[in-house]
Order: C-alpha cells, then sequence, then structure tokens
C-alpha cells in the first residue's frame, strides 16, 4: 500500500511535459515577435526560434504551442 501511494504523490508532483518544454523554451530567451511588415526580420525570427527547437529537440506538436507563447501585440490577434 505504501508503495501505490508513494507512486501516486509523485505523478501528482510532475508537471505536465509540454509545461516542461515551455520552461526550457523560455528559458533560452526568444524574441517575442510583434508583427509588421519586414520579410527579413521574419526570417531572421524563425532561424532563431528553429535553433532553440534544434538544442531542444522538440516535437512538432509543441512547437506551434511554443510560439504562440511569444506572439505579442498584433500578432496575439
Amino acid at each position: 500500500m505504501t508503495i501505490v501511494l508513494k507512486s501516486i504523490n509523485q505523478k501528482q508532483n510532475v508537471e505536465p511535459t509540454e509545461n516542461q518544454g515551455l520552461e526550457t523554451f523560455c528559458k533560452n530567451n526568444p524574441q517575442n515577435f510583434k508583427g509588421g511588415f519586414n520579410p527579413n526580420g521574419v526570417q531572421s525570427w524563425i532561424t532563431e526560434i528553429e535553433k532553440i527547437f534544434i538544442v531542444m529537440l522538440c516535437v512538432d506538436a509543441n512547437r506551434v504551442t511554443f510560439v504562440v507563447f511569444i506572439l505579442v501585440e498584433e500578432t496575439e490577434n
């Protein structure tokens, strides 16, 4: 019984995997994206974000979630 209770407690104290990934993503200081017309700036921003994803070994399913987190101002809408 003690083993079962310890197992349940451990599972309750663990953050979901996607939250752990978001924390790691944010620790890499991704630049917020505000929008505006700047094709070269957008391409540079995408390249920098992709570098973070490569280092994190981030799966495609989480990439959209993480990027949405750093969209600000006009891009939030």
